[in-house]
């Protein structure tokens, strides 16, 4: 098993959302809790871009807004962890 399929696979077995970013805030993927609080599926966020505030430094406790399918928006409270995937800097947000 890669590495890059373990952290897929521990994500996927996360109880609580979980995505994996680039830099610039697209999404690579989607943990099915994820999808659930987004009310989209995996494949429909992917390249779909975060509304979220990363700076330079590690994220551990910030609070933001995400925008939802039906056009409302979920006040969420998110870690940013950054990370490599694939030999591409990322981050996993959850």
């Amino acid at each position: 098993m890669t590495s890059g399929s373990l952290l897929l696979q521990l994500l996927g077995d996360m109880p609580t959302p979980a995505l994996l970013t680039t830099l610039k805030r697209k999404v690579l993927y989607a943990n099915s809790a994820a999808e659930t609080l987004l009310k989209q599926s995996d494949s429909e966020l992917r390249d779909r871009t975060l509304p979220l505030s990363f700076n330079n430094q590690d994220s551990f406790n910030s609070v933001a807004l995400l925008d939802i399918a039906d056009g409302s928006q979920c006040p969420v409270r998110y870690f940013s962890v950054p990370t490599f995937w694939h030999d591409q800097q990322v981050r996993l947000v959850h």
